[in-house]
């Protein structure tokens, strides 16, 4: 979780997405990937009243994420550098659409297989 992995992003989409279903619910599952970034996350939805829709979970050991799939509706991963990501694997093992960037190896994974949505990086939208 963090800046890579475009985390401020999807808070940045989340006023966006409530203002069209109040029922949505973002989990961010993970620890930081670099220090101090758990805590800007927290602030930002603290301090964008974000926190009836946002969920942070922590670290949670891999054979356990499993779990947080099969809760989804979606997996949302707007990553700004990445390869080929084992959880978008996970994600589509498990039956979930993948909403991605079109980075790294993330397009032969996606739209060869018309799997999910490429999205362009960066913005919220």
């Amino acid at each position: 979780m963090g800046w890579r992995k475009g985390s401020f992003v999807i808070l940045d989409a989340v006023p966006q997405a409530v203002s069209k279903d109040q029922s949505i619910r973002f989990v961010l599952v993970g620890s930081e990937e670099f220090p101090g970034e758990m805590v800007q996350l927290v602030e930002q939805t603290n301090g964008n009243n974000l926190v009836p829709w946002v969920t942070f979970t922590g670290e949670v050991e891999r054979n356990k994420t499993a779990l947080f799939y099969g809760l989804a509706d979606v997996y949302l991963l707007p990553s700004f550098i990445e390869g080929m990501p084992i959880s978008i694997i996970e994600a589509l093992r498990s039956g979930l659409p993948v909403i991605t960037t079109r980075i790294g190896g993330i397009p032969d994974m996606i739209e060869k297989r018309c799997l999910g949505f490429l999205i362009k990086s960066g913005g919220p939208e």
